[in-house]
């Protein structure tokens, strides 16, 4: 007799015959007892469970690796994995590597943000007395004047322009 299971009981099935094999005994007891009436009453159940044995048969005729085989093995994928990580390592430091694109994007995104600012503190004449306490903790307050500083309505740059270029 078969009767139609519900998917989450084939899934619970197909997901433990995949973990544990079509051998019983490695199940977990409560996913041996939720299952075994499906397996029972099911054909296609019965069917997974076949083909799943099937591939454990296989599986047991294929030769075994030796542990001096696995632990060499291991050695290599160290070894390979501290040579990449090390190839990274000194690729990212020191100068004079060539900028990969997301540099390059960071670089532009910077500097379209200091044109904005640029653009923004010579609009603004608010903000003469901001550009005053900037000038000031930069040491420019001796040589320049507040009027100096501050950016006006002619195409002069000011002290601070001129000492920036």
């Amino acid at each position: 007799m078969s009767t139609a299971p519900d998917t989450t009981t084939i899934k619970l099935l197909v997901a433990t015959l995949e973990s544990f094999g079509a051998d019983r005994t490695r199940w977990p007891v409560h996913v041996r007892r939720d299952l075994s009436s499906l397996i029972a009453d099911n054909q296609d159940a019965q069917r997974l469970v076949a083909e799943a044995a099937a591939l454990d048969h296989l599986l047991d005729l294929a030769p075994r690796v030796s542990l001096a085989a696995k632990s060499a093995l291991a050695e290599r994928i160290v070894a390979q994995t501290a040579l990449a990580r090390a190839s990274q390592i000194s690729q990212r430091s020191g100068f004079g590597r060539p900028l990969s694109r997301k540099d390059n994007a960071y670089a532009g995104m910077a500097l379209a943000a200091s044109l904005m600012l640029g653009v923004l503190a010579g609009s603004q004449q608010g903000l003469a007395p901001t550009l005053q306490e900037v000038a000031a903790s930069a040491g420019l307050e001796s040589a320049a004047s507040g009027g100096q500083i501050a950016t006006s309505s002619d195409d002069s740059f000011g002290l601070v322009s001129e000492d920036l270029l």
